[in-house]
């Protein structure tokens, strides 16, 4: 995810200085410079909160000066969407067959699926970017779990939810 800042200008510093914390007091670390008073900071992940300081840097002499940081800034990114009311499941001889909408910027959907679900179920994952996918090979007549959740990647992998785990019966 990419969000922008601006920031109060001024005309006689050589460059910003932007540092971003995922803590309102502590943790900043430098994550670009700038010299214009807007800044996008790429690579975020979805559903948190993040916090920016800014300062300016005047070259004196060779020197840096360094400016009163500006007053934090809060930025919050929005959460993945959901999905889990736009799956489809259909039952075929061994197989289940599925499709579902695109959700805008998601980059696969991932799949689980297993014969149980309980704590100790250990689901099968199959990733997809498509919006349609079969599971083949399938014991024929045979209750299967499935869940699954939007991934977007773009730079940071972040994940939506996961659905909540459908019965489907092979045919």
């Amino acid at each position: 995810m990419t969000k922008n800042i601006t920031y109060t200008a001024d005309p006689t510093v050589s460059y910003y200085e932007i540092y971003r914390s995922t803590n309102k007091t502590k943790g900043f670390s430098l994550v670009g410079t700038s010299k214009t008073a807007g800044f996008s900071d790429y690579y975020l992940l979805a559903g948190k909160t993040y916090y920016y300081k800014v300062r300016s840097v005047k070259i004196v002499g060779g020197k840096k000066q360094y400016s009163k940081y500006q007053p934090t800034q809060t930025v919050m990114t929005n959460p993945l969407p959901t999905i889990s009311t736009e799956m489809v499941a259909t039952s075929a001889v061994g197989a289940i067959d599925f499709q579902w909408t695109i959700v805008y910027d998601m980059s696969a959907i991932q799949v689980y699926y297993a014969t149980t679900n309980d704590k100790k179920t250990k689901w099968k994952v199959v990733t997809v970017n498509t919006n349609k996918f079969s599971l083949r090979n399938l014991t024929a007549n045979k209750l299967y779990y499935v869940k699954y959740r939007y991934v977007y990647n773009k730079g940071n992998v972040s994940y939506g939810p996961f659905s909540k785990p459908i019965e489907i019966k092979t045919n």
